[in-house]
């Protein structure tokens, strides 16, 4: 559940006890995919898996929203530069 905790983050909103709310602490959740993210180039290590199709389209909205993120750049880089990524920008630009 990362939109919705970007979503708080962005709007500076108090999204509600991080026990109560299914993603917890909203920056708590940007630390740690952060942090994921400085240690390997995808989110479960080093290969690419369905976790990383799930989580790029979030953080390539969060580049938008949340600046400062160099981790999340680089990790849209590699994802850009894979083929099948290319295929869907050139299908969602027809």
């Amino acid at each position: 559940m990362i939109e919705p905790a970007l979503f708080s983050l962005a709007r500076n909103q108090d999204p509600g006890p991080p026990a109560v709310v299914a993603w917890g602490d909203p920056q708590d959740m940007v630390q740690r995919l952060s942090q994921t993210l400085s240690d390997n180039p995808y989110v479960l290590g080093d290969r690419f898996s369905g976790a990383d199709i799930l989580v790029s389209s979030a953080i390539q909205f969060a580049l938008h929203i949340l600046p400062g993120y160099p981790e999340f750049e680089a990790y849209m880089a590699r994802i850009g530069e894979r083929p099948a990524f290319k295929r869907s920008l050139e299908r969602d630009a027809a």
